[in-house]
This record gives structure tokens, C-alpha cells and sequence, in this order.
């Protein structure tokens, strides 16, 4: 009975004292250092004020829009249907290319600082990662 008192007093008195410390001494006691260096996005400060880096933000077109892989998958049907009868497959691309200019403008809207955007499957992203390299 004695020690569950003292253990009850221990963490009221530990908390009362967490309510009086001021906001910066209570925001230091609870910040740990995960390793690394914060500059390289790696490790850093938790617990701190903008801890590890920046809040991302969003950039439109970055993630697939619903009408873009819908164009994507019946432009990838098309690919399929024209390769099939295709002998140079690097020729027919840049005629299929050449001649969908609705599909190369999806196609380059796909990409975003070189790399294709969010939300396409593996497929998907190969197919804009080709054009994106024959280019």
C-alpha cells in the first residue's frame, strides 16, 4: 500500500512540475536526436520546432489525375495493338508517338522532374518512363 502511494505522489509531483516549467524548457525535455545529419533529411531533432525538415508541399500534377489513366490505359492498348504488327519496335514507337499527339501531350504531363508521376502502376510507369527516354 506504501509503495503504490509513493509511486501516485512521484507522478503527480512529476507532473505538476511539467505544468509549471515554461513552453520552450518543456519543449527541450521532450525532444530527442534520432542520429544523422538533419541537413541531408536524415535524422535530426524530434520534438522540436519544424523538426527534421520543412512540411512538403504539394505541387499539382504530381499524382495521376483518374481521366489521365484512363487515357493512359487505352493509349497503352493502342501501343499493344500497333507493336504487335510492328518489325522495328524502336521505329514504330517513334511513329506512334508522332502520330498521337493527344497521347504524347498525356504523356509528357505524366512526368514531373524526369520521373513519372504518383499513382501509376509499374506497367504504367514503364510505359511513361520509355517515352520519357526516347524523347
Amino acid at each position: 500500500m506504501q509503495r503504490a502511494f509513493s509511486s501516485i505522489v512521484t507522478r503527480t509531483a512529476v507532473c505538476a512540475y511539467a505544468m509549471r516549467m515554461p513552453r520552450t524548457a518543456m519543449t527541450a525535455a521532450f525532444t530527442t536526436y534520432s542520429g544523422g545529419q538533419p541537413s541531408e533529411g536524415q535524422g535530426g531533432f524530434y520534438g522540436a520546432i519544424k523538426t527534421r525538415s520543412e512540411r512538403p508541399v504539394f505541387q499539382r500534377g504530381s499524382r495521376a489525375e483518374e481521366a489521365d489513366l484512363e487515357a493512359l490505359t487505352a493509349l497503352m492498348k493502342q501501343w499493344e495493338a500497333s507493336e504487335a504488327s510492328a518489325d522495328n519496335k524502336e521505329q514504330a514507337w517513334t511513329a506512334f508517338v508522332a502520330k498521337n499527339p493527344a497521347g504524347k501531350e498525356l504523356l509528357k504531363r505524366l512526368v514531373v522532374k524526369g520521373a513519372p508521376v504518383w499513382g501509376l502502376s509499374l506497367e504504367q510507369r514503364q510505359f511513361v518512363s520509355r517515352f520519357q527516354s526516347q524523347k
